[in-house]
């Protein structure tokens, strides 16, 4: 059961990722992973490695999708053509 959640969130995200929707996929996969991360460890075994995955997957994408955000608003503001 937690594996075929694990394998879920692994394709939520890597389908989130491809589509370009990760920056609605990339929290979601990270917090879900990490809840299933958690049920692991409460059950005394190691996680599945797609629950691993699923969660680097998260971390990763939810941080490309904040620094793109990041670049987008200094681009707004004129800042960017300050910084480089």
């Amino acid at each position: 059961m937690l594996a075929d959640k694990s394998m879920r969130w692994l394709l939520v995200g890597v389908v989130g990722l491809l589509c370009g929707l990760g920056f609605i996929t990339g929290p979601l996969c990270w917090y879900y992973s990490s809840e299933l991360r958690e049920e692991y460890y409460a059950r005394g075994v190691d996680p599945s490695p797609a629950a691993n995955w699923a969660y680097g997957l998260g971390v990763v994408v939810t941080s490309l999708a904040a620094a793109l955000l990041l670049l987008w608003s200094l681009s707004g503001a004129g800042l960017i053509y300050v910084l480089t």
